[in-house]
């Protein structure tokens, strides 16, 4: 994946997040320059300049896609997820649990939209009072913020757990 010119993520910095998830859902890699363009640009903080629903849709996408891990993987090591929220886990146990998590929503609760399943995977590890600042940064609606709230607040599920524990 490649800008078409240098100041692309300084004019549009939801680009960066768009060139992870298209690298994940494709297999590609970004080109090195572009790599490097966009470690800059979040450096610089142009992310927190964002609108919430902008930054949002973008994060909500790609977090929805099938390829989550793989795209949270891009963006840990980009340093995107501290650009959208500081605290944020992307490393690799959440990246794993990403893998666990997925085939039990899907399993037991296909109507929950994978981008919450995975929200919460991300923010598990957050301080109860960041929560709800998350939220508003994003603009989660109340009903989605509060799911988000009470499921990091309860325990992961073993991977031996009955359906009953997994609800």
């Amino acid at each position: 994946i490649r800008v078409l010119h240098r100041e692309s993520f300084r004019d549009d910095p939801t680009r960066i997040f768009r060139a992870v998830r298209y690298a994940a859902r494709l297999g590609f890699e970004l080109d090195p320059q572009t790599d490097e363009l966009a470690r800059e640009a979040l450096k610089d903080g142009l992310v927190a300049h964002l609108s919430g629903s902008r930054l949002r849709s973008e994060v909500l996408a790609v977090l929805g896609e099938p390829v989550a891990a793989d795209a949270v993987a891009r963006m840990g090591a980009l340093g995107a997820c501290r650009a959208v929220w500081p605290g944020l886990d992307c490393g690799a146990g959440a990246q794993a649990l990403l893998g666990r998590v997925e085939p039990l929503r899907q399993r037991y609760s296909p109507r929950t939209p994978a981008w919450r399943t995975a929200l919460v995977v991300l923010a598990r590890r957050l301080p109860d009072a960041d929560l709800p600042v998350l939220a508003h940064r994003l603009l989660l609606r109340r009903r989605d913020a509060a799911t988000v709230r009470a499921a990091v607040a309860t325990p992961f599920p073993g991977e031996d757990a009955s359906p009953a524990a997994v609800a």
